[in-house]
């Protein structure tokens, strides 16, 4: 419990802006288990935790029935099911596993939803974050390549047009979230000294 409070406090507390996903998530979705960050919703579900708990979460999600295997090898997908079937067929499911893949009736988001965090950063930073598609949705790779365009390197559009051109800001980004299930497609930037 201490080593993982510290890892929070370490990348989430001591750091400039390293809290913002703690806020966004939670901004941009009102029901979905993305809402939370890894590491809890709130660091006290660590800290307050008891070894019954973790046992419980333990054998509920670490099952057979919730593992992802990738292989990447020289050979047909006859010969790697093959293989694959070897080694791992013998693994039984359980009945008390957990679905790890929760469907959650995410609202249409309607209204613009807005926070402001002050903190004692270097300069001021914006997000601006929109719901997106599902990581297998056909969009996905055309959101992942628009936001190559507006923000990746100094001859992306966003650092073009905000950063060398108007002097706005002094960093320009766009990402987006990349998660299996409805994700997020995000712009950032830093502010450069004089603007709001």
């Amino acid at each position: 419990q201490r080593v993982v409070t510290e890892e929070y406090n370490q990348r989430y507390m001591n750091q400039p802006y390293g809290d913002v996903w703690l806020h966004l998530r939670p901004l941009c979705y009102k029901h979905h288990p993305y809402r939370w960050a890894t590491i809890g919703a709130d660091i006290r579900h660590v800290s307050e935790a008891t070894l019954e708990d973790v046992r419980a979460f333990h054998e509920r999600w670490y099952r057979p029935q919730n593992a992802i295997m990738a292989v990447a090898a020289p050979m047909k997908t006859d010969e790697q099911l093959r293989l694959v079937e070897e080694a791992f067929g013998s693994a039984k499911t359980c009945a008390i596993g957990g679905k790890w893949r929760v469907e959650s009736d995410e609202p249409a988001q309607t209204a613009p939803r807005e926070l402001t965090v002050r903190r004692d950063v270097p300069t001021p930073m914006v997000y601006i974050a929109w719901p997106m598609c599902n990581h297998d949705d056909q969009r996905f790779r055309l959101c992942d390549l628009l936001t190559d365009i507006l923000g990746n390197g100094a001859s992306s559009r966003l650092n073009r047009t905000l950063v060398r051109d108007a002097g706005l800001m002094t960093e320009a980004d766009a990402c987006i979230s990349g998660d299996a299930g409805p994700g997020l497609f995000v712009l950032s930037g830093k502010m450069a000294p004089g603007h709001s």
